[in-house]
């Protein structure tokens, strides 16, 4: 999910749709029970949640979207796991299971607490890092600092460069996510983002994103990472130096046009596109072994890990 406000569309009648959202019980108990066990990696002003499926093998560590929150990544997570890897997903600052302490919520702050886990749980190995929307700059940020720590990298429906927002969509994205309305805002929009192939769950992912966001400090958290820029993590696309595979939808409604976004960005870190055919802005939430399919191929296909591309 993406914190570029340039991609974030709240209208007046958007804010009505939500609100219904607001007196909505919640209905998450089936889908949270499938959840994996949570642990904590501290860090300068708060703890970060992570949780790992899968007992041997490569590390994937896979960082969530602007918004979104880990639980929703179980799906994809357990078939990557199923095919020999073992899969961690963060819950960012200020989101899901972390805590809502943060100062600092930044795509390179996020790509530090992946660089920090990576040392932790893989000292000896490099790592595949898995990047969606927001976090697929902080990948960018992680792979061009460590190239050391890095194998490959993976970017899903990536906002991965500076885009400049108008003045009506700088407004929208300030009052659309103020309290009270904020938090049904923001789920009213997490599931606009599905125009295709919607989960059988989407109706309790989109729950559980609100009453995540209801809780103290994670809208503000969020609307911090709006007034972020990539613009640092942009400046670094071509100091990429590892394997990359960016993976957009065909039908995303947060790009114009997701096929040549995909293009350009192969062109400045030197690595490839895949365009998911009638995939929203989660193809990875939409179908989560496919994905995983996709994966799991680019990670077989990689070099030895201590190769570089030496196509620049």
């Amino acid at each position: 999910m993406l914190v570029h406000i340039s991609t974030l569309k709240l209208s007046v009648a958007s804010l009505f749709a939500a609100t219904a959202l607001c007196a909505a019980a919640p209905t998450q108990e089936n889908f949270m029970k499938a959840t994996p066990i949570v642990s904590y990696l501290p860090r300068p002003e708060g703890r970060v949640a992570w949780s790992l499926q899968g007992a041997r093998g490569p590390l994937v560590i896979g960082m969530p979207g602007m918004g979104d929150i880990g639980q929703n990544w179980d799906g994809f997570a357990s078939a990557l796991a199923a095919k020999g890897f073992r899969v961690v997903v963060l819950d960012l600052r200020g989101h899901g299971r972390s805590d809502a302490t943060f100062q600092d919520v930044s795509r390179e702050a996020i790509a530090q607490d992946a660089l920090a886990l990576a040392d932790s749980l893989s000292p000896e190995a490099p790592v595949i890092l898995v990047g969606h929307s927001y976090t697929g700059a902080s990948a960018v940020w992680a792979s061009s600092e460590r190239p050391d720590r890095v194998l490959a990298q993976v970017l899903i429906s990536p906002f991965a460069r500076e885009v400049p927002a108008t003045f009506f969509q700088t407004m929208a994205l300030k009052l659309g996510l103020l309290r009270p309305w904020g938090p049904s805002v923001w789920a009213s929009y997490y599931k606009s983002l599905f125009p295709v192939h919607k989960p059988s769950d989407l109706d309790q992912r989109t729950e559980s994103v609100r009453a995540n966001m209801k809780e103290p400090g994670r809208i503000e958290s969020l609307r911090g990472m709006g007034k972020t820029t990539a613009t640092d993590c942009e400046a670094r696309l071509e100091k990429v130096h590892r394997p990359t595979l960016i993976l957009f939808g065909s039908r995303d409604p947060d790009f114009p046009d997701p096929a040549a976004e995909g293009k350009l960005l192969a062109v400045r870190t030197g690595g490839s596109t895949e365009i998911i055919p009638d995939a929203g802005h989660y193809p990875h939430e939409e179908d989560p072994t496919g994905l995983a399919d996709r994966v799991a191929g680019f990670i077989g296909g990689l070099p030895d890990s201590n190769s570089v591309r030496t196509n620049r």
